[in-house]
């Protein structure tokens, strides 16, 4: 029957059975608790071998793997409906499942397979299981129906970015194993299909430009934010960095310079759409502020008589264009994903006018911004 074996740190296709020692270094991987992420399967998976009929209800996998790709702590788990159309008891193991990751049929020696991770009846409860109930067999009397979980582990080996066929075998005492093909990449339908991560991260840089005879400066910012996705809006808050560099106005500094930081927030939405579903643009509006404090920067003091520096607490508003290229897609799998949904930009730019209060007045000017999520 085939299984799961080790060889040169790969899980190939062999001729043993799953041992005990393979089943426990399944669940010594798991013993850090991961939070996972639904999958929709594209197409109804269901099989039947003698009698016994196997329906995929639900696929899972840790959250992080869609994002970083499959490595050492990656795990899939998959929820089975079985039924017993026979007349005799049916009994299945579910550490004696295997799932195979086939690249081509006509090269076997080239599937791999993932390490077994256990499973029982029921319903798959959302985080890795203990030991209580993991090497259990189910029985499923005549004319009867039970749900299964199982669960496995992946590791990282070369090729690990190119789709594969995702196969699993469930066992029986006689004949051949059930086999179910849970998604495959040549059939352009069979896929797991994933909705994009709603939150992330952004970088900026910002330049600044105020004109007004209140303030007339050039500031140099560093935006670093969390942004995340609610519907059609993009909603941010991060911190900021910034220098400021006075020509003429009403702040005090023998450096006629600044150092800055505080706490921004935007919002942004589109009002046009164009490009592909891979490569979007999307262009749109965008308002948001920044509350900072401003540090005079100050040549070097006397040791014996320094001089304190001034400071300013400053409130700046902004409202303008933006333009969104690209999106930011999940890392490459042997699992075929396919992303549904509008994902965060890549890149974006903005361009706007702002308002600085600060020292007791106002001042006017426009921004431009240039940013990167991830």
């Amino acid at each position: 029957m085939p299984c799961v074996a080790r060889r040169r740190g790969k899980a190939f296709l062999g001729q043993t059975s799953l041992g005990p020692l393979a089943i426990a270094a399944g669940l010594a991987a798991l013993a850090c608790s991961s939070s996972f992420v639904s999958l929709r399967v594209s197409e109804a998976v269901s099989a039947t071998r003698a009698r016994l009929h196997a329906d995929v209800k639900a696929v899972w996998l840790t959250d992080e793997t869609p994002q970083e790709g499959v490595g050492d702590g990656s795990v899939l788990a998959v929820q089975l409906e079985l039924t017993n159309d026979g007349v005799q008891p049916a009994s299945v193991s579910p550490t004696s499942f295997a799932c195979l990751m086939e690249i081509d049929a006509r090269r076997p020696s080239e599937t791999l397979a993932l390490l077994p991770g256990g499973g029982a009846e029921g319903r798959f409860p959302g985080r890795e299981l203990g030991a209580r109930s993991i090497l259990a067999a189910v029985v499923i009397p005549p004319g009867e129906r039970r749900s299964i979980w199982v669960m496995f582990r992946g590791y990282r080996f070369p090729g690990t970015e190119v789709p594969r066929r995702i196969i699993l075998k469930i066992p029986r005492p006689e004949g051949q194993p059930l086999e179910l093909t849970l998604a495959d990449p040549s059939r352009g339908r069979l896929r797991w299909t994933i909705a994009p991560p709603s939150g992330g991260w952004v970088v900026g840089l910002v330049n600044t430009s105020l004109f007004s005879d209140h303030l007339h400066a050039t500031v140099v910012s560093t935006q670093l934010s969390r942004i995340t996705r609610s519907g059609r809006f993009q909603l941010e808050i991060g911190l900021a960095t910034s220098v400021l560099v006075q020509t003429q106005g009403a702040l005090t500094s023998s450096t006629s310079s600044f150092a800055a930081s505080g706490l921004s927030a935007s919002a942004s939405a589109p009002f046009t759409l164009w490009g592909t579903a891979r490569e979007p643009r999307e262009l749109g509006v965008y308002a948001g502020g920044t509350g900072m404090l401003l540090l005079e920067m100050q040549p070097p003091q006397p040791a014996d008589n320094p001089r304190k520096p001034t400071y300013y607490a400053a409130l700046t508003s902004e409202v303008g264009l933006q333009l969104d290229i690209g999106a930011v897609h999940f890392a490459s799998t042997p699992f075929p994903l396919s992303q549904v949904g509008r994902a965060l930009p890549r890149w974006s730019a903005r361009l706007g006018y702002t308002h600085w209060w600060v020292a007791g007045g106002g001042s006017d000017g426009y921004t431009t911004g240039l940013r990167l999520a991830w």
